[in-house]
């Protein structure tokens, strides 16, 4: 009778550096999806030529979440305490002296001239979104980043 062993605890050290390879291959993809947003963010704006303070590198960042195997998350910030009212539109709305003692408004007008009033009835603005644009483009880049560096990293882990 001939019997031949076969033993598989090299296994088990495979499995630790396969997922190895899937959190380093899931943390570079991360990186780099989420420099693909910012780049698109503000590239893709439409504020383009005032402050340039909505998409600064000190208001415009992102902040990974969670990593696992299984996927990760990160999310944009955005310090600008106006950024909200440009990714998403305005309402209608009344507008009066906010400063105590405050009389009137001053605003610059269409025509270049100051003007001064008791209050305002702004029309509200459209939405300008930038950052739910770059998030979504962001998503495919992270697949497409996953797939191709896990799946280079995973071939060699076979040779």
């Amino acid at each position: 009778m001939l019997t031949i062993q076969v033993q598989t605890f090299g296994l088990w050290a495979m499995k630790v550096r396969f997922l190895e390879i899937l959190r380093r291959g899931i943390d570079e993809a991360v990186n780099k999806a989420a420099d693909v947003a910012i780049r698109h963010a503000r590239a893709n704006h439409i504020h383009q030529r005032r402050t340039g303070y909505l998409t600064s590198p000190a208001s415009l960042k992102w902040r990974k979440l969670d990593r696992t195997v299984m996927g990760a998350s990160f999310e944009f910030i955005n310090d600008a305490p106006y950024a909200r009212f440009v990714e998403y539109e305005t309402k209608h709305f009344y507008q009066i002296p906010r400063v105590v003692g405050g009389k009137v408004l001053r605003f610059v007008g269409r025509d270049g001239r100051v003007h001064f009033r008791r209050s305002v009835t702004h029309p509200g603005t459209p939405a300008m979104p930038f950052m739910q644009p770059a998030a979504e483009k962001s998503a495919v880049a992270m697949h497409r980043h996953i797939e191709t560096i896990v799946i280079q990293r995973l071939g060699r882990l076979f040779d």
